[in-house]
């Protein structure tokens, strides 16, 4: 399943981007174990995979911190699940 969670950025400030649980046609996932792949555009025509965090998307909310990996300064996922 491939999903886009958010546009691009260009700035080195803190980002927030959201997932409402949905694959790329609108339907609703399942809960399971997924990945987050981060990445960064190198030029107009390049991105490159920079870091990928597994979590597990279920019927209880939780928060993940994850440690630096350059370029990023920190990560932290949270999950809240829709009524």
């Amino acid at each position: 399943m491939d999903i886009t969670a958010g546009a691009s950025l260009h700035t080195n400030a803190t980002h927030r981007v959201s997932w409402d649980g949905r694959d790329s046609h609108g339907n609703v996932v399942p809960d399971d174990d997924y990945e987050l792949l981060v990445e960064v555009q190198i030029d107009e025509h390049h991105v490159q995979p920079i870091a990928s965090f597994a979590f597990t998307k279920g019927r209880a909310p939780w928060t993940s911190n994850y440690p630096p990996r350059p370029p990023l300064n920190e990560l932290t996922i949270t999950y809240v699940p829709s009524d």
